[in-house]
């Protein structure tokens, strides 16, 4: 994921992006089967390319 936010701060404004929302989930692995629905994604932290995490949450 790393890679991932590193590239989005590249491509963007300022090196920052705070519209594109990263979290890991190994349900989504090599494999991909679609797993039950997931309530922790709304509750978990969302990684930013140059911000903060973001929580949908208390948005």
């Amino acid at each position: 994921m790393e890679n991932l936010l590193s590239i989005i701060g590249k491509v963007s404004a300022d090196n920052r992006n705070s519209t594109m929302l990263f979290q890991y989930l190994p349900q989504f692995g090599r494999h991909f089967a679609p797993p039950k629905p997931l309530p922790h994604l709304l509750h978990g932290p969302w990684r930013r390319a140059g911000c903060e995490d973001f929580a949908i949450d208390s948005a």
